[in-house]
């Protein structure tokens, strides 16, 4: 019998940063990193540190991974898409762990921070960035219940079909699943989510 739904819940961890959009647009929608073009603002940032700052000369692979937008079946540098994971604890560390709900927008606002830190001349000129800076953001897990396969695609490489007998044959999927990921690829509206504060 071919499975048409996820028999386990799915969650994305996010900040209250993203709430109206996700409840206006669904979550899923809206790619911010195309949409408020925040590859710019992070590769500007990073080109100044790293051509001031020992530190970011040696240790600034993932951040030009993350420029570049790179996938490979180990790792995963696109961002601005939704993904969801098997595991609630993966999804609320990503969200406690990331202030803005995204990596990129945090690592965006990291680094900027460490621009002013260090007294390197450097002027915002994104609107998106500079209207969120200096605000406070919860932590939020979206639990996404009875999703269609069909709207998800695996982060890791496997097929759907691989992936989803892995974590249904899991004894914990908590703590097996952790890398278990998926990308959704159409937008889910509030009928289908919870939104659960941390």
């Amino acid at each position: 019998m071919t499975i048409k739904n996820m028999k386990i819940p799915l969650y994305h961890g996010t900040s209250s940063l993203f709430l109206d959009s996700i409840k206006n647009e669904g979550l899923g929608k809206i790619n911010i990193v195309n949409k408020h073009d925040l590859i710019t603002p992070l590769n500007e940032i990073y080109q100044i540190l790293k051509n001031s700052i020992e530190h970011w000369k040696r240790n600034g692979w993932y951040v030009e991974n993350m420029i570049n937008q790179k996938t490979s079946r180990a790792s995963n540098w696109q961002h601005g898409q939704v993904y969801l994971s098997p595991s609630f604890q993966k999804a609320a560390s990503y969200a406690q762990s990331n202030n803005y709900g995204s990596e990129f927008v945090s690592q965006i606002i990291r680094m900027y921070n460490e621009l002013k830190k260090n007294n390197l001349n450097y002027v915002m000129q994104n609107d998106y960035i500079n209207s969120i800076l200096d605000k406070v953001y919860d932590p939020i897990v979206i639990k996404v219940s009875n999703l269609p396969i069909s709207i998800l695609e695996c982060e890791a490489g496997l097929s759907i079909n691989e992936q989803i007998d892995i974590i249904n044959q899991s004894l914990d999927i908590e703590t097996e699943c952790q890398m278990l990921n998926f990308r959704l690829i159409s937008p889910v509206f509030s009928e289908q989510y919870e939104i659960i504060y941390l």
